[in-house]
């Protein structure tokens, strides 16, 4: 079992409250896009300064996102909404981790990656749970808005790391 120093443990726990917060705004401003489910995915912007801050894990970071998914999936969503944040957060994570270690892509790229993988797990439990393909059509869209989502948290996330928030 991991201990980790009081003085980390309480960093994340800030940054998990942070985060959380961040998920709540989220969750209470309107979203007039034609693809459902479709976001910016401000709490992210946590993950990906923890990504790249070298002092984190990748075992420190898992815990944070899975705390970070269950605790807004209870706070603000439904049973559906949280399977779907939690396959949307294991796959986007997964790909982070792997184009961040293996590559060495910047937060830009590695923000952007998160983005569509994100989007990509959120339609394979959707085409699981409907047992049906059809939700598939709305791939497209979302990988773009993926993209686009990626894009300015990972412009956002760069702003701060200059800064050295963390």
């Amino acid at each position: 079992m991991m201990r980790l120093p009081t003085k980390k443990l309480t960093a994340l726990g800030l940054l998990l409250a942070v985060s959380v917060l961040l998920g709540f705004i989220e969750h209470l401003l309107p979203v007039f896009l034609p693809v459902p489910g479709a976001k910016l995915g401000l709490a992210n912007l946590v993950v990906l300064l923890l990504l790249f801050t070298p002092e984190y894990k990748w075992q420190e970071i898992f815990c944070f996102q899975l705390a970070r998914v269950v605790l807004t999936g209870l706070l603000f969503a439904n049973l559906f909404s949280l399977l779907y944040s939690l396959a949307g957060m294991l796959l986007s994570l997964a790909a982070m981790l792997l184009v961040r270690k293996c590559f060495g892509f910047g937060v830009l790229a590695v923000s952007m990656v998160g983005g569509v993988f994100h989007n990509i797990g959120q339609i394979l439990v959707a085409a699981g749970l409907i047992s049906g393909y059809t939700v598939l059509y709305y791939l497209p869209s979302l990988l773009v808005f993926g993209l686009i989502a990626g894009f300015c948290m990972g412009v956002l996330s760069h702003i701060l790391l200059e800064r050295k928030i963390l």
